[in-house]
């Protein structure tokens, strides 16, 4: 797990550097600590390990750069019609993705439609590891999980 936080921009940081960086050090000892044993338990338990998060996802225009013919303005046409929708996914360190996407506010409903399509994916236990937003640590979230438990189980990420 170390080449791929490395890969992807992250880096185990002192003592000292991580206060500065994070409330109380959680990176590091993401790194250090938990990420190892939560990878040794989910070894032990035949388990998958996947990073879990929600995006939102909106038609804005984007301002850039566009193509037009010499000399001219280029005009982009647009319908003025904009939309949103939302996503939650899970993907693997061997790159195995899942996503849902949805219309709805992400919160505990959402969060609960996601878990039970997604254990069903799996022919064993998968072990996801989520950020704290609001939704992951609802109390419908919890109860959802208490009657899975051989499907999904939470590992947090630390604040930062």
């Amino acid at each position: 797990m170390g080449k791929y936080l490395k890969r992807w921009g992250s880096e185990v940081l002192a003592a000292g550097q991580a206060g500065r960086r994070t409330r109380s050090g959680g990176r590091s000892r993401l790194v250090r600590g938990t990420w190892p044993a939560i990878r040794a338990r989910a070894k032990a338990d035949n388990a998958e390990v996947l990073f879990g998060d929600p995006v939102g996802i909106r038609s804005d225009q984007v301002t850039g750069r566009t193509w037009g013919a010499e000399g001219a303005t280029p005009v982009v046409r647009r319908t003025g019609i904009r939309f949103s929708v939302n996503a939650m996914f899970a993907i693997s360190a061997k790159g195995r993705m899942h996503l849902i996407v949805f219309t709805e506010t992400f919160w505990a409903k959402a969060t609960c439609r996601f878990l039970a399509r997604f254990g069903g994916h799996f022919d064993r236990k998968v072990d996801l590891i989520v950020d704290w937003h609001p939704a992951h640590c609802s109390k419908a979230v919890w109860s959802w999980l208490v009657g899975h438990k051989e499907q999904v189980e939470l590992h947090f990420l630390p604040s930062y």
